[in-house]
């Protein structure tokens, strides 16, 4: 009362939980990125958005779920809510757009403080992560970590309203004690993206 929200009417017995996606890790990989200043060196490197969007997703899908190239795309696309923390939509991205990211990089491998292989970055970036975490008394190994934010994903809630219409709220989950704590010994944001809501 008085809080002056979003109030609607809908059937709860109708509420439907779809689409997730997990963000936990993807959320740490981001904040690594930007403590380095790798958006903005990528950027100066001459790559255009979706090529930076494609080797951001390279190397947090490289610390996230180890794999190949064609298992990232598949990961990108199908279990990763990364493409939605940075409003780029990987499901649409060809697997052809993350190989030739993956040459744009190694060829400026030089200019990337000497290193191009994707997953020498990723371990750097953990490595700056786990540091970090380490000032906070958070000592924990990487996998462990990986598997403690794991469980944190946004998802859409679905109501049928009154009206016949159907209500959809995005949203992601609230972090877990032992995630929050994470989020704050880096300073990073545990809600990113926001809620989404739509009316059809």
């Amino acid at each position: 009362p008085g809080g002056g929200g979003d109030v609607q009417s809908v059937e709860v017995d109708s509420l439907s939980l779809v689409r997730p996606r997990s963000v936990g890790v993807e959320q740490l990989g981001l904040w690594a990125l930007r403590q380095a200043g790798l958006e903005e060196q990528l950027q100066a490197l001459g790559l255009t958005g979706p090529q930076r969007a494609a080797a951001v997703g390279l190397i947090i899908g490289r610390m996230a779920a180890p794999g190949s190239e064609r298992a990232t795309h598949q990961w990108l696309a199908r279990r990763s809510g990364l493409g939605e923390l940075l409003e780029v939509d990987f499901e649409a991205m060809s697997p052809m757009q993350l190989y030739r990211t993956s040459d744009i990089l190694l060829r400026h491998r030089a200019a990337l403080e000497g290193h191009l292989f994707i997953t020498v970055l990723a371990y750097q970036f953990v490595q700056l992560i786990r540091h970090r975490l380490a000032a906070h008394g958070i000592h924990e190994r990487w996998s462990t970590l990986r598997d403690t934010l794991a469980g944190q994903c946004r998802v859409t809630a679905t109501f049928n309203r009154g009206d016949g219409r159907t209500l959809y709220v995005r949203k992601t989950t609230r972090p877990e004690p032992d995630q929050a704590r994470i989020y704050q010994a880096l300073g990073a944001d545990p809600a990113r993206g926001g809620v989404q809501k739509t009316i059809v």
